[in-house]
């Protein structure tokens, strides 16, 4: 039987593990790296994280959405999310001080944690 994705919230599981992989890994890059890669993981954790929060309230909202509005709405939620993606990596790319593959690993945080979120939830269900 499958489970209604809707009634599970999701982002609330996912959430809390997310900052706990963004303060352990920031710990860690910067004991191994230094600030400056600690600050690169930090942008890509929040823009991931802003990212994330868009894109759940668009789908919220598209839910209430008559059907001939929610293609386009959700159309225009993601290019405005492929613009922050672009604009983040692009201002991390000209900044000096930040590296753009660090970021990029902090970006997809959320499909990390999802990830493994979802094997151990995989193992405690069999």
């Amino acid at each position: 039987m499958k489970k209604d994705i809707a009634n599970q919230n999701f982002d609330y599981n996912i959430v809390p593990y997310v900052w706990i992989y963004a303060i352990v890994g920031s710990i860690i890059i910067y004991f191994i790296y230094g600030v400056d890669y600690m600050n690169s993981f930090i942008v890509g954790v929040a823009t991931n994280l802003l990212s994330f929060t868009v894109l759940k309230k668009a789908f919220t909202k598209a839910a209430t959405m008559p059907k001939e509005k929610i293609m386009l709405h959700i159309i225009r939620n993601q290019m405005f999310r492929t613009f922050l993606y672009f604009a983040v990596l692009t201002a991390v790319f000209f900044n000096d001080n930040l590296d753009v593959v660090v970021a990029f690993i902090g970006i997809l945080s959320v499909k990390i944690v999802t990830y493994i979120y979802m094997f151990f939830k995989r193992e405690v269900n069999e």
